[in-house]
């Protein structure tokens, strides 16, 4: 840039937050990493604010760009039921347990009764 061209930049104070990135007129800008936590100095012209320089004491000038955010950048993944405050309906091992009592009783009601057999013939021992 020439400097007649950057005479005629407005220049204001942004403090760079922890990820490299300020705000400005209401959209963010990526400055760089190596300037988290910094107060540094913007230049830009108002009638072109895609780039604005960055510039700050005992470092070179950074071109920063504005961040377009995408669709899917703020999806939440769900919460797990474990950390919701719902109270569970069912217990999965109670639910086990009457399975296996179910099938237990099942098999149980299957299985042949000798209790009555030879009874109905009399003694033929």
């Amino acid at each position: 840039m020439s400097v007649v061209a950057d005479a005629f930049l407005h220049r204001e104070t942004r403090k760079i937050d922890e990820a490299g990135c300020f705000s400005f007129e209401g959209a963010r800008y990526e400055a760089s990493a190596a300037l988290a936590n910094l107060e540094a100095e913007i230049a830009y012209d108002p009638m072109n604010t895609q780039t604005i320089m960055v510039y700050c004491k005992g470092t070179e000038s950074v071109a920063a760009h504005r961040i377009e955010i995408g669709a899917y950048a703020s999806k939440v993944p769900p919460v797990p039921m474990g950390m919701t405050g719902s109270i569970p309906e069912t217990s999965r091992l109670l639910d086990a347990l009457e399975k296996k009592y179910r099938e237990d009783h099942r098999q149980m009601a299957q299985v042949l009764s000798f209790e009555d057999y030879g009874k109905e013939g009399g003694q033929n021992v």
